[in-house]
């Protein structure tokens, strides 16, 4: 209760809370499938370290992931991602445009067919890693 007034009662904070519930950069169609692909995100288990609306890190039984939410992507895009992020990455976007060039530490998720992009078989990923993508594949 108290965090919520905390939120409520400071005007930047509470900017920063509604800009999260409803992100005005993205398409009528691609907005709600990544804003439920966001909620399935925070709903995972995994503790949040940074949250910044369509960027998150996530961390999990010692293993730290950051999950980009993106309405297209393509490979001038993964660059700039590769060299932002150096940390394991997954992206779960709407549209990819392919054939796409990836980083050993980028996956890619196709979230219109539930197909995977670069990095080994879903088998070869670390457990805590497969739980959170699982909804997703």
């Amino acid at each position: 209760i108290n965090e919520a007034y905390g939120v409520l009662s400071d005007a930047r904070r509470r900017r920063l809370y509604d800009s999260r519930a409803a992100p005005t950069t993205l398409s009528r169609a691609a907005g709600p499938i990544l804003i439920a692909a966001r909620d399935t995100i925070l709903r995972s288990g995994w503790r949040i370290i940074e949250d910044s609306v369509c960027s998150l890190m996530l961390e999990k039984a010692g293993l730290k992931v950051r999950v980009l939410l993106i309405e297209r992507v393509n490979n001038s895009e993964l660059a700039r991602i590769c060299r932002t992020h150096t940390e394991l990455t997954v992206v779960l976007a709407v549209e990819i445009e392919t054939p796409i060039n990836l980083a050993l530490h980028v996956i890619v998720l196709d979230l219109m067919h539930s197909k995977p992009h670069g990095k080994p078989s879903r088998e070869a990923l670390p457990a805590a890693l497969q739980s959170l993508l699982a909804p997703f594949l």
